[in-house]
């Protein structure tokens, strides 16, 4: 989701306010656990895990993997120096992107091989389908997919003028998050609130949510999206913005929170947890998004974490600012 040098998408491309004022109520108790810490110039963006098998990447080409559920971790070797933005894992098959088109692929345990994007854009977000089916978004735009888990890309970047005409939008959006799920549809956020959906391989696309310039929470730039195999998703971003879906993304609507914090991640499962990391603050719901709570914890105040990714036997883990790795038990 983010660049090398900077969080890319909170900072220099978005801004935003910090500010958090919590909605009343008992603050339903969390446990976090830190698993790893770095030095303060390191940042860890993305996380992905597989049974028990966990990779989190970030800030100059840093790899780290777990396969113990994310117990304890070991550095991998970088690639090169190149920011690593994204990561999923499904069947066996590790997927990473980030700066100047930069996608890797591995197989099993079998060496990294870097794969010709056919694009130079940034990509900030990748995800694995079924059947080897894959989808990377990025800057300006840009989408490019994979029917052979990531050793052939395609860019399919759609007509953007066309499809958010009438709005005063004339931009290409820079897309920030993605999803494939098993029956291939693909789902896509980002900037101004956009949200595109296409159910054909990527050769059409459909705007299903846009962005509305007297609302805040609607014209909210997208960072994250959640979507569930049962058809709710979520999708979270600048001013504190999220949005709920129980069609499996066909519509969205806008779930208060009470803050403006910029929010980074999203997780859910379908007990009606959601867990949404942020600039500076962590918010957790019990009920599917209907209340939403600030996790009080001096470590959340004072940091910023961005990748989430749910772990076997319950829990997510998390990573952010200086190399963080956390467990979080709801």
């Amino acid at each position: 989701m983010k660049s090398g040098q900077v969080i890319l998408a909170t900072v220099l491309l978005l801004g935003g306010a910090l500010g958090m004022t919590p909605k009343a109520g008992a603050n339903p108790a969390l446990t976090l656990t830190t698993l790893k810490e770095g030095i303060p110039h390191q940042a860890l963006l993305a996380v992905a895990f597989e049974n028990k098998d966990g990779i989190a990447v970030g800030f100059n080409g840093e790899i780290q993997e777990s396969n113990d559920g994310g117990s304890h971790w070991r550095s991998g070797k970088p690639f090169n120096n190149m920011s690593l933005l994204g990561v999923t894992k499904k069947g066996g098959t590790t997927l990473v992107v980030g700066q100047s088109g930069l996608i890797l692929a591995r197989h099993g345990n079998s060496a990294w091989t870097q794969a010709d994007s056919g694009t130079t854009e940034r990509l900030f977000d990748v995800s694995l389908g079924k059947n080897n089916h894959a989808i990377a978004v990025g800057s300006f735009g840009t989408i490019v997919v994979s029917q052979d888990g990531g050793q052939t890309w395609k860019l399919i970047s759609p007509d953007w003028g066309a499809l958010i005409s009438g709005q005063g939008l004339s931009f290409q959006p820079h897309l920030y998050a993605a999803n494939i799920d098993d029956s291939g549809t693909m789902t896509v956020v980002g900037e101004a609130g956009t949200i595109a959906r296409s159910v054909d391989d990527g050769t059409s696309w459909k705007i299903v949510h846009k962005g509305n310039p007297d609302e805040q929470a609607e014209n909210a730039s997208l960072l994250a999206i959640n979507m569930r195999s049962d058809g709710v998703g979520y999708a979270v971003g600048q001013d504190g913005a999220i949005l709920h879906s129980t069609d499996n993304g066909l519509s969205w609507s806008v779930q208060e929170t009470g803050t403006q914090s910029i929010l980074l991640g999203v997780t859910s499962s379908p007990d009606g947890t959601v867990l949404v990391t942020a600039m500076y603050s962590m918010l957790v719901s019990k009920d599917g998004g209907k209340s939403w709570y600030s996790v009080v914890d001096p470590m959340i105040k004072s940091s910023w974490s961005v990748g989430i990714a749910p772990i076997d036997g319950g829990g997510s883990i998390v990573v952010g600012r200086a190399g963080t790795i956390l467990r979080v038990n709801p």
